[in-house]
């Protein structure tokens, strides 16, 4: 197969692995559990989520964008989500698979639930930003962005700047349109090539979806219920059809 394989599967692997427990709980440990998914699955990526981790650290909200943004920022303010972060970055450096991960924050507008309301996506793009740096003097290689909304990508212009001075390679998940980053995953529900690059969604995972040939990387989403045999049955048979 000539393409790379990034998968996208946080919860099985968590369900898998850890019998449900979020690796976040124990920083320390990333790096192992890290090593574990991209040894099992035979993958050249694995893209690990940051919302588990913010989720721990926000207080709860009522859905309010402005008031997700401000407890966003609070977590980020407080310095014990960065310091964790800090931790499993370190933990994934010292197991060896630093390069092999895509650290994904949440997009502004994904953050906040909502594309409309630009002072909670301000505010949350700020805070996002210091995650940003966090991971990138703590030498992460690459960040994704999920971010589906066209006026979330706007607002994370000054994350595009950040992620540009510390060097890290950047890739866009869920939107069609990804100019700024090296990298562009199409949504889930789309059959679309960006920039060749492929998402083999849930239902195409499930169904006997294929690598289109001309894909150079694929993102492959696994749902958190498969079956373990299933799972590494449909990889191999992905990257041979490839």
């Amino acid at each position: 197969m000539s393409a790379k394989v990034w998968i996208d599967g946080y919860d099985y692997a968590v369900g898998l692995l850890r019998a449900g427990g979020d690796p976040w709980g124990q920083p320390d440990g990333m790096g192992l559990f890290c090593g574990e998914v991209l040894k099992l699955l035979s993958a050249d990526y694995f893209m690990l989520p940051v919302a588990p981790l913010l989720q721990k650290h926000m207080t709860q909200t009522d859905g309010d964008p402005e008031d997700i943004a401000e407890a966003l920022n609070d977590a980020v303010e407080d310095g014990a989500l960065l310091g964790e972060l800090e931790t499993a970055i370190a933990s994934l450096s010292a197991n060896g698979v630093l390069s092999n991960i895509l650290l994904v924050l949440p997009g502004p507008a994904t953050a906040v639930l909502s594309n409309s309301d630009e002072d909670a996506m301000d505010l949350a793009s700020l805070a996002l930003g210091d995650i940003l740096r966090k991971a990138g003097s703590a030498s992460i290689v690459q960040i994704g962005l999920d971010e589906k909304h066209t006026a979330g990508l706007q607002m994370a212009s000054s994350m595009f700047r950040i992620a540009d001075h510390f060097g890290l390679s950047v890739a866009v998940l869920n939107h069609q349109h990804g100019e700024q980053a090296a990298k562009a995953f199409p949504a889930a529900d789309s059959s679309e090539l960006f920039a060749q690059c492929q998402t083999i969604g849930p239902d195409a995972f499930k169904s006997g979806g294929a690598v289109n040939a001309n894909a150079m990387d694929v993102r492959i989403m696994i749902p958190a219920d498969s079956n373990p045999e299933f799972v590494l049955s449909r990889i191999k048979d992905l990257k041979e059809g490839a």
